[in-house]
């Protein structure tokens, strides 16, 4: 068992999600929000699946923090997938995990209206 596993879970979806967004944004740069959106969803569907594919075992799953966090960074189209794809017996069917991904869901939606709202009142 990991004894920081929230640390390690972070540092590893992170350390494929900078470094790939960093090589898709160097192709466009103006539109690296673009990559970093659909390297963070890919890396979330990822997570989710690993999540999935050792539960029952002996590993360290990877920690409901870790999923949210994910989420929040960007990764909101690869988490909604993975709770529908992964759905049976999974953490996701859990009341309080789905309460916190729709409370992120809802800033994210809330951030963008603000941007575009911002953006073209001016």
């Amino acid at each position: 068992m990991r004894r920081h596993p929230i640390a390690y879970y972070a540092l590893l979806f992170g350390g494929v999600t900078v470094p790939a967004t960093i090589a898709l944004a160097l192709f466009a740069p103006a539109f690296w929000w673009i990559a970093w959106l659909s390297v963070i969803s890919i890396v979330t569907l990822i997570a989710f699946r690993y999540d999935k594919a050792i539960a029952g075992s002996n590993q360290t799953r990877v920690p409901e923090a870790v999923l949210l966090g994910l989420v929040a960074l960007g990764g909101t189209i690869g988490g909604a997938l993975g709770m529908w794809a992964f759905r049976k017996r999974h953490k996701t069917d859990k009341f309080s995990f789905r309460v916190k991904f729709f409370a992120i869901v809802v800033v994210q939606i809330l951030l963008i209206v603000i941007y575009v709202w911002n953006r073209f009142q001016g």
